[in-house]
């Protein structure tokens, strides 16, 4: 795929507002567009027949009372966060497609290690006390004066017009920068990222073709390859910026810093899905 290819997937259409409600448990399906469109009829179905769900499709539980959320979540010795202990959605749709898929990473790119979120204690634990000592306030708060230039300069670039697009002009442009400077990456490179990032969502939705899955994983391995060449300057020349922190910083328990796979999936899951794409809405 090259630098900048697009792909209009069927995730990425507009479907028109059409309510779905099913009768039963039994007709629920969360892969279908129009009940994803609105699904809170099906939520509300759940809730009320059949409050522990096994989606046939998946073979996921979906929990839907509040009280029962709260055991799950507060028990992680019986609920793991490791997806890959039972197998990602994708596997347990289409495991010939998800190793299909596998080998693209192993071919062209690197295969994502386990993100923060994916990991259960003791391993989240001194994987998030990494973290912290990378973000920590201080380094946080001297980002102050570099996050109210960079929107003082988007403003000033439309202000004078009296209009502006502002999730294009703003919302949009104001995370990536600012994430993108500590990452390495220059101003320029942010549509880029942008587009990268768009890809990797429309992945996480499961309502590609297999096709349109390749477009995505190529798309990030694309990334891999923009990020690779950062980590290993960073090895030989550390510097201020939290990425170096990411990559040099040594866990205790591992006798470690983290390796390509992980700082991969950190890349692209953690810190600009995670970070640029929520700021983004927060901002809209």
């Amino acid at each position: 795929i090259e630098s900048g290819h697009s792909l209009n997937t069927v995730s990425m259409e507009k479907i028109p507002y059409v309510p779905v409600v099913p009768g039963s448990p039994a007709e629920i399906n969360f892969l279908d567009h129009g009940l994803q469109n609105c699904p809170y009829h099906a939520y509300r179905l759940l809730r009320d027949e059949e409050p522990v769900w096994e989606d046939p499709l998946t073979g996921f539980y979906v929990i839907t009372r509040f009280e029962d959320l709260r055991g799950v979540l507060l028990d992680p010795a019986n609920f793991s966060n490791d997806m890959r202990s039972g197998g990602s959605s994708r596997e347990r749709i289409d495991s010939e497609r998800a190793l299909r898929m596998l080998r693209l990473y192993e071919e062209k790119g690197w295969v994502p290690g386990a993100t923060l979120a994916g990991r259960d204690d003791p391993n989240h634990k001194q994987m998030r006390a990494m973290f912290n000592e990378a973000f920590n306030p201080k380094k946080i708060n001297g980002l102050d004066p570099f996050v109210r230039d960079t929107a003082y300069k988007l403003i000033d670039a439309f202000v004078d017009d009296g209009r502006c697009d502002w999730v294009r002009q703003m919302s949009i442009p104001l995370p990536l920068i600012v994430i993108g400077q500590q990452m390495g990456v220059p101003e320029e490179d942010i549509w880029q990222i942008k587009a990268w990032t768009d890809a990797w969502v429309q992945r996480l939705g499961m309502m590609q073709s297999e096709e349109e899955e390749c477009w995505s994983v190529e798309m990030e391995i694309e990334a891999q390859h923009y990020f690779q060449p950062i980590f290993e300057r960073l090895r030989k020349e550390p510097d201020d910026t939290l990425l170096s922190d990411m990559v040099n910083r040594v866990i205790p328990e591992w006798g470690r810093p983290l390796n390509d796979n992980e700082l991969h999936a950190e890349m692209m899951a953690d810190t600009f899905v995670g970070g640029s794409e929520t700021t983004t809405n927060a901002i809209s």
